[in-house]
């Protein structure tokens, strides 16, 4: 296999190597690495920032790491390759969750006026709906751009896809029609690697909102009113505003929520947040799409969950799964409200 490498600043290609051996990240719900060992030791250190371009799908190169006789590579999604905080503008009526991210890819790189950091070769569309949910801050003001984009698609769906011809890169933000499997191991399909279980994470959410009454004390305070709710995350992957039959396990949790956005999305926001309370790797034969739901049967126990990771290698023709994040199941059936 190959691997061209394509200049950050032009996207034009500059060497093309000789792939040794991959470990590549197709696609996954959260931050992470993939390798590549390329022959030849003449991959300089200063060309991490570029692009890497294997298996027709494009990395951005995070370190370079010279060896005896060869080198090897540290590959991160696009989107970990513009990773400056930004400040989030005021957004007009009717905007979108991806909307919000076009425009930051556009406003911020694709037009960036420091012509050092500018990226014209992005070509950017949104096809997404949903409605607009604002970013976490800092005490700068300023957000992160990956993080927001990731915790959209855990809550919401909203999938960034990142393709590429000779000269441009293509960036389209949309909410993929998602497809239920059932997986089987022991059949020769599936190969059941790793399985476990906890009961770590939030499971109870106590949203809690101060409203102003209008009134004042006699020391001239404005006087707020308290006002609670409570939500549950069900075994089935949903959220109730009272207690399923069947409860999911975890702990209970206090969330201080505003009114600028229903009550119900902050909540999902949150429960999204949770580490998984089971966890499944596997190797299949069968192509499945991160954010897919699908049903397990494992050591005697019906799990549903979502896949959440994918990854292909050189040393095996089937694709390395984990699946669990049972939150992000439970964020996405919540747009049935």
């Amino acid at each position: 296999m190959d691997l061209y490498l394509k200049s950050f600043v032009t996207f034009r290609t500059v060497a093309r190597y000789t792939a040794l051996s991959w470990a590549l990240v197709t696609d996954s719900l959260d931050y992470e690495t993939s390798t590549v060992t390329v022959a030849g030791t003449d991959l300089s250190a200063d060309q991490a920032g570029n692009w890497a371009i294997i298996n027709d799908l494009i990395y951005g190169i995070l370190t370079v790491k010279p060896q005896t006789d060869r080198t090897l590579l540290t590959l991160v999604s696009p989107l970990d390759l513009i990773t400056r905080r930004l400040y989030p503008p005021e957004q007009s009526e009717g905007q979108t969750v991806g909307g919000f991210l076009a425009d930051a890819v556009t406003d911020n790189y694709v037009l960036a006026t420091d012509p050092v950091y500018a990226i014209p070769y992005i070509v950017v569309s949104s096809l997404d709906t949903t409605a607009y949910v604002p970013p976490e801050v800092d005490n700068t003001g300023c957000y992160a751009l990956a993080d927001y984009a990731r915790l959209m698609r855990k809550t919401y769906g909203v999938t960034m896809r990142w393709t590429f011809d000779r000269e441009k890169i293509y960036l389209s933000i949309r909410l993929p029609a998602k497809q239920h499997h059932n997986v089987i191991f022991g059949g020769g399909i599936a190969q059941l690697m790793q399985a476990d279980f906890s009961s770590s994470g939030t499971a109870k959410i106590t949203a809690v909102l101060y409203e102003d009454t209008g009134e004042v004390d006699e020391a001239g305070e404005k006087i707020q009113q308290r006002i609670t709710s409570d939500w549950y995350l069900g075994e089935d992957g949903n959220i109730y505003d009272s207690p399923p039959a069947r409860r999911a396990a975890g702990t209970w949790s206090i969330l201080a929520v505003t009114n600028k956005t229903p009550v119900r999305d902050q909540v999902a926001a949150s429960f999204a947040k949770n580490k998984s309370n089971h966890k499944i790797e596997f190797w299949s034969g069968r192509p499945y799409a991160v954010g897919d739901e699908a049903t397990f049967r494992v050591y005697g126990q019906i799990l549903q969950s979502a896949i959440s990771y994918a990854r292909v290698t050189s040393e095996d023709s089937r694709t390395y799964y984990k699946s669990g994040e049972l939150a992000v199941t439970a964020a996405e059936k919540l747009k049935a409200r």
